[in-house]
């Protein structure tokens, strides 16, 4: 079921819409005076509604900081509904944009009021209103530099007082899911602002003075006969740089879990690492985030990372 916005240019061709809707919940007294408002709200870009073969769904709202208002809902169709069903209707809508409670501005004392409490929802001076909690995971994908655009993600997704409790990532993903971790912006950017290639791989640079086509391509080659030669290009100045940038006491104290995907060469086989439950998390964030195939194993002293 999709959830459409009502706009005023859609209800003038098809008024339909509005014909023989009736109150499923009493914010109104009447059914008239509902579809009244429910017009008003229409032409304020304050309606949304649900529509399917036999039944459509309206309901205006307001947005109060984290808490979405539901001031009218209307009902049309030849089934016949629950309270549970709209109810789950409209909490799924709130729950798409994570606000942090949803109030019915309405009140009743019959046999909605019990119900409506077992649902977890409280009178209040605003209607009848419930908490919503989240179970909410980021994941961060790979992409080399394009990773820089996550640190935004992350600051937008903070601004809008959106948490999760869980972390998976890998390749660069995983470098900005620990400075996620350690919640520390100012870090974060300052890392994208100065990264260079030099701070990731240790290879002999072609002498450029320019990024033509020629140039570049001989960056590739060096790159290409280092990782021949060599077993893989070194990924000490990787390594170099966790150390210098992670907090691993930030990383155990952090009460989100952070799980990590790096690939075995035995077997090439994905191996999940839960880096909030283990020691020397930086050895198994590099070899997360090491640039596969080209970069050398990741090992410890009892067997290779990666």
């Amino acid at each position: 079921m999709e959830i459409k916005k009502l706009y005023a240019s859609i209800l003038n061709k098809n008024p339909i819409l509005l014909t023989r809707t009736k109150l499923i919940f009493p914010f109104y007294s009447t059914h008239s005076e509902a579809k009244e408002k429910m017009k008003e709200a229409v032409y304020n870009q304050n309606c949304w509604y649900i529509k399917t073969g036999n039944w459509i769904v309206l309901f205006s709202i307001k947005w109060k900081n984290q808490r979405l208002e539901v001031e009218n809902l209307l009902y049309k169709g030849s089934e016949k509904v629950t309270w549970l069903f709209i109810l789950q209707i409209i909490e799924k809508f709130a729950r798409s944009y994570f606000v942090s409670k949803i109030t019915f501005s309405f009140f009743t004392k019959g046999v909605l009021f019990p119900w409506l409490t077992s649902q977890g929802y409280q009178q209040d001076e605003h209607g009848f209103s419930k908490e919503l909690s989240y179970h909410t995971a980021l994941v961060l994908s790979g992409g080399g530099a394009r990773g820089a655009y996550q640190i935004g993600a992350w600051r937008a997704l903070k601004e809008l007082g959106i948490s999760f409790e869980m972390i998976t990532s890998t390749s660069v993903g995983t470098l900005n899911a620990a400075l996620i971790m350690m919640n520390d912006e100012t870090k974060a950017q300052q890392l994208w602002y100065k990264i260079s290639t030099e701070q990731i791989l240790a290879f002999p640079q072609a002498a450029a003075t320019n990024y033509s086509f020629k140039q570049l391509t001989r960056q590739l080659r060096s790159l290409s006969k280092t990782a021949m030669k060599e077993k893989g290009v070194s990924t000490l100045p990787l390594q170099k740089l966790m150390v210098q940038t992670l907090d691993e006491a930030k990383l155990k104290t952090s009460s989100i879990k952070f799980y990590i995907c790096t690939t075995r060469l035995k077997g090439l086989k994905e191996k999940v690492v839960a880096i909030h439950s283990i020691k020397q998390s930086w050895k198994w964030l590099t070899a997360s985030a090491a640039f596969f195939s080209s970069d050398a194993a990741c090992t410890n002293s009892r067997r290779r990372l990666c």
